[in-house]
């Protein structure tokens, strides 16, 4: 990814190294994965190299977590959603802003734009330095059920490329 490219983009790690990706979505809310909550947490803003700081990288902690579960059990992953208060507000920099988010829903076909410091090799992982970025289109959720292990329910956003390759994680 080009470093102009995420500047919503957070990373999420705590001190044993688990890292999580997430998006900031106004200047005191990041939307993540459920599954990414780690103890001890911190949230950073303006990364674009892991081994390189920006000089406007900055650094929060969550204040607040809200969860939305699995009705059935933990288990699933059909409302695998986090939602985190930052304990103050983000300052807008040239690497740093809010999600701009589309005024209608997208349709199923269209393409979107996923990014992340997922495992860039399997099943040895290797993790960039930088972001990747690919395009991946939105599918019928009933694919989704074909194709994944886990039963898909329709409130679920699918996405991805069906020859595989490419994905968040």
């Amino acid at each position: 990814c080009n470093i102009n490219e995420h500047r919503s983009l957070v990373v999420l790690f705590n001190s044993s190294g688990a890292l999580c990706g997430g998006t900031l979505i106004n200047q005191e809310w990041v939307l993540t994965a459920a599954h990414c909550d780690m103890p001890n947490m911190q949230i950073y803003l303006g990364v674009h190299s892991a081994s390189v700081p920006n000089d406007d990288e900055q650094a929060r902690d969550p204040e607040e977590k809200y969860f939305c579960l699995s009705s059935n059990n933990d288990t699933e992953w059909d409302k695998d959603i986090m939602l985190i208060r930052l304990n103050r507000s983000v300052r807008n920099s040239k690497h740093i802003a809010p999600l701009s988010l589309p005024s209608s829903p997208p349709s199923v076909g269209s393409v979107c734009r996923i990014m992340g410091w997922g495992a860039i090799t399997s099943p040895n992982e290797t993790y960039p330095d930088v972001p990747y970025c690919a395009n991946i289109k939105l599918l019928r959720y009933s694919l989704c059920r074909v194709y994944r292990r886990m039963p898909a329910q329709s409130r679920i956003l699918c996405a991805g490329i069906l020859q595989g390759g490419k994905g968040i994680c």
